[in-house]
């Protein structure tokens, strides 16, 4: 729970770019590795904030 914190965080006093990078590199890397029957319990670990943007990047990739 801790890292999604510090990661909500940077995304939110992020510009685009830095946004973008933190959405191709750390929220992919989860995205990929992630199975469906973890997809729950991921989400429900994540700020409210980050729910969406996760979702957004499973879904363009």
């Amino acid at each position: 729970m801790e890292p999604f914190k510090i990661i909500n965080l940077l995304y939110a006093k992020s510009t685009l770019y830095e946004k973008n990078a933190i959405e191709n590199e750390y929220f992919l890397a989860i995205a990929n590795s992630e199975q469906s029957t973890t997809l729950k319990q991921q989400l429900q670990l994540m700020p409210e904030t980050l729910r969406a943007v996760y979702i957004k990047t499973i879904i363009e990739n």
